[in-house]
C-alpha cells in the first residue's frame, strides 16, 4: 500500500491515539509518523488526551457484553449522513475501560427521550458513592445555518476535577487555524478552556476545564474571527423539585467499588 497522505493520517489520529486501528492501518499510520512532525504531534496530543481520561475510570472486571452495550448507549441516533468518527469514538471509549478494568454502566437517554422523561444523575461525590457521571452532546452547526446538522461531539466528566472532550468533523467548512473552545454558564458568562487546529475541517480537544454541572448551558467551538462553528447543548440536571428540560444530551453512569 502507498504510503499515507497526511489528511488519511488525520482521519486515522483519533483511534490510533486509543489503540483501536486494526493492524494493517496502525502499521500504515506508525509508518508515516516517522517522516511527519505535524502528525506526530497530533498523535501525540491525542494521546495524551486519552491517557487522562482513563483516569476517570474507576477499578473493576467488566461484565460480559460490556463493550457492545457501551458502544450501543454512547453511539448517537443514526443520522442520513453516517461520519466516520461516530462508531470509533464510542468504541475507543470501551476500549479505553476495557484497558484499564473500568466498565460503564446504565443507559443513555438520548435526544430522541420523550418530553418529560428523566435523564440519569451524578449521585454522591467523587470517590464517596464510588459512581461517576460521563455527559454526552452531539456538536451542531450554528443556529444560523438551515438546517442544522452534526458535525461533532461533546464528553463531559463534571467531577473533581471535571473534564470536557469535544471533536470536531466538518470537512465541508471553509474555516482553517486555531479553533478555540469555550463553555457557556445559564447566567450568559463564558470561559474559555483550550484551543486547537482546525486541519481540513477536522480536530479536537480535550482537557481539564472549571464546570460545574449546575451551571453548564453549552460548549461552544469560535473560530479566529468569533463566529461560532458548532454548539453542544446540555440539559438542566434533575431540579429538587422533579422539574427539568427535556435533555439534549446523554447521561452515562461510573460506577465502581465505594
Amino acid at each position: 500500500m502507498a504510503e499515507l497522505s497526511c489528511r488519511q493520517c488525520e482521519e486515522l489520529a483519533e483511534e490510533l491515539a486509543l489503540g483501536v486501528l486494526s493492524c494493517h492501518e496502525r502499521a500504515d499510520a506508525l509508518a508515516h509518523l516517522e517522516t511527519c512532525s505535524s502528525c506526530q504531534d497530533r498523535v501525540s496530543a491525542l494521546t495524551a488526551t486519552a491517557d487522562r481520561l482513563v483516569e476517570l475510570l474507576p477499578p473493576v472486571e467488566p461484565p460480559a457484553g460490556f463493550e457492545q452495550r457501551v458502544i450501543n448507549a454512547l453511539t448517537p441516533p443514526p443520522s442520513p449522513r453516517t461520519r466516520r468518527w461516530q462508531l470509533p469514538v464510542a468504541a475507543g471509549l470501551a476500549a479505553v475501560a476495557l484497558a484499564t478494568s473500568g466498565w460503564i454502566a446504565g443507559r443513555a437517554t438520548h435526544n430522541q427521550t420523550p418530553t418529560g422523561a428523566s435523564p440519569q444523575t451524578q449521585t454522591g461525590n467523587d470517590g464517596q458513592t464510588g459512581e461517576r457521571t460521563i455527559l454526552y452532546a452531539p456538536l451542531t452547526t450554528a443556529e444560523h445555518e438551515t438546517p442544522e446538522h452534526q458535525v461533532g461531539q461533546a464528553y463531559l466528566y463534571p467531577g473533581h476535577p471535571s473534564w470536557i472532550y469535544l471533536s470536531l468533523d466538518a470537512p465541508n467548512t471553509t474555516t482553517a487555524g486555531t479553533i478555540n473552545c469555550e463553555v457557556v454558564r445559564r447566567d450568559g458568562s463564558t470561559v474559555s478552556v483550550g484551543s486547537f487546529p482546525l486541519i481540513n475541517g477536522r480536530g479536537s480537544w480535550g482537557g481539564p476545564a472549571p464546570i460545574d454541572r449546575d451551571t453548564l448551558a453549552t460548549a461552544k467551538l469560535i473560530n479566529r474571527n468569533g463566529h461560532t462553528l458548532a454548539k453542544a447543548h446540555f440539559g438542566r440536571p434533575r431540579s429538587t423539585s422533579g422539574q427539568h428540560s427535556p435533555p439534549r444530551h446523554s447521561e452515562h453512569r461510573l460506577r465502581g467499588h465505594s
